[in-house]
């Protein structure tokens, strides 16, 4: 027998049970902090990116046992995935935790894609997060069949823009917060009268009266998301709206709209986004169209009042202007985008991606956005950063709107805006149809599709 065999054997089996044992035993602590990987679109932090770097800085600081790394997704990889807002962030091969991304009906869709977390039991599980600190509205965008999906870290209300300098030029008083329909009336006629024929006092196509429908106590879509315009305060509010063109002159008709010839701002580049049921109608692009060319008159100075979202703050503007909210009707309404975050269901250490959100919630984010928690809403640390466009008052109405009254998800509805009133805007504007005729025509050939 050959000992020396015998003995390099036995060494041998040694080594390898000592192995075994070893993988048996307690996983061993990595060495390092967690990483968790945060991203968003680029459409998101184009404006906002070194506030995000900052923030993540700041988190990593004070949590080393977690390291943030933010990844902007880019236009060109955006472009290649069927959905840029979260497929790109959905895929596993792209190791992302934590994603940035609106609220709304983009919750209900991730939800049942079954590729992000059920966030509500890790919520109620945490200490600390204070659900009804968070309006109650802004909320509910993140929530899908009673649970929470993602958490909201602030939206954007539509408000109205005015630019100071043509009302000072017409010699009238700015719009004040708590204004009414008839003054917004009486602000444009004021306007018409006193500025040269070249301005528009009020610049709306269709996506424009989104607010005036709902906050007359009508509704641009039923529960389905499909048009709807045979309610009867949807006919006043639109009667009253197309008035502004054809009566009081105040507001450019669809053909005065196309014949609007506005060069492009530097450094952007011109796109047109059509949301509908199936191809889009000649008439829908038309009125897109139309929205996209009077939506410049804002950016050259030529227009005096116009509504959007609050996070289209003129980065481009060379004038001085102000907000204030929609004006009052029947019913108090407020229509706003939400932004927050969601997890990935190929997220390694929810626990840890969920600190970063709180986090995020705590502080600013989106830079054009108003916080969705209201102690940091309601705080002067958010107040002392607000543009000095955005008084206090302005601010306190739109936020007491938002508790008291009726919200509406802000995209949903105006997008489709073309979609159900691009054929009545022609029937009304180049044949002379009365409205309700008009939109009675535009509900059969909707409905008919």
């Amino acid at each position: 027998m050959n000992k020396t065999k015998d003995l390099r054997n036995i060494v041998l089996v040694i080594a390898l049970l000592a192995t075994a044992l070893s993988a048996c035993g307690p996983s061993q602590t990595p060495e390092g902090p967690v990483v968790i990987t945060f991203a968003a679109p680029k459409f998101v932090t184009a404006f906002t990116r070194a506030n995000f770097e900052e923030l993540v800085e700041a988190f990593n600081k004070a949590n080393p046992d977690v390291e943030v790394r933010l990844r902007t997704i880019t236009t060109q990889e955006a472009m290649r995935a069927d959905d840029p807002y979260s497929d790109i962030m959905l895929n596993e091969e792209w190791g992302i935790d934590v994603f940035f991304s609106h609220g709304g009906p983009h919750t209900k869709r991730l939800a049942e894609s079954d590729r992000i977390i059920n966030l509500q039991h890790l919520v109620e599980a945490e200490p600390g997060w204070e659900l009804d600190d968070f309006y109650p509205s802004v909320l509910a965008q993140f929530q899908h069949e009673g649970n929470l999906w993602g958490i909201p870290t602030e939206f954007a209300p539509l408000v109205v823009f005015y630019n100071k300098e043509l009302f000072d030029e017409a010699g009238v008083a700015y719009p004040q917060p708590d204004w009414t329909r008839d003054d917004f009336l009486a602000k444009a006629k004021a306007l018409k009268e006193a500025l040269p024929e070249r301005y528009f006092p009020f610049a709306g196509v269709a996506e424009a009266a989104m607010p005036f429908i709902y906050a007359h106590g009508g509704s641009l879509l039923d529960k389905e998301g499909n048009c709807t315009l045979g309610n009867p305060s949807t006919i006043e509010a639109l009667k009253w709206y197309f008035d502004l063109a054809l009566v009081h002159q105040v507001m450019p008709t669809l053909p005065q709209a196309e014949a609007y010839e506005p060069e492009l701002p530097p450094n952007v580049s011109a796109g047109i986004f059509v949301t509908g049921n199936g191809e889009a109608s000649e008439a829908e692009l038309r009125v897109v169209k139309a929205d996209a060319r009077i939506g410049m008159a804002t950016y050259w100075g030529d227009a005096a009042v116009w509504i959007l979202p609050l996070w289209e703050q003129g980065e481009y503007w060379r004038f001085r202007w102000g907000i204030v909210p929609l004006p009052r009707d029947k019913v108090e309404v407020t229509l706003f985008n939400s932004f927050g975050c969601y997890i990935t269901a190929h997220c390694k250490h929810p626990e840890e991606a969920l600190r970063w959100i709180h986090y995020l919630t705590r502080h600013r984010v989106y830079i054009f956005g108003i916080p969705a928690r209201r102690s940091v809403a309601q705080g002067e640390a958010f107040r002392e950063v607000l543009p000095r466009q955005i008084d206090r008052e302005a601010l306190d109405l739109l936020l007491a709107r938002l508790e008291k009254g009726q919200s509406f998800h802000l995209t949903r509805v105006s997008k489709m805006a073309p979609h159900c009133l691009g054929d009545a805007l022609i029937d009304i504007y180049e044949r002379g149809l009365d409205v309700e005729t008009a939109l009675q025509k535009a509900q059969e050939r909707l409905s008919g599709q």
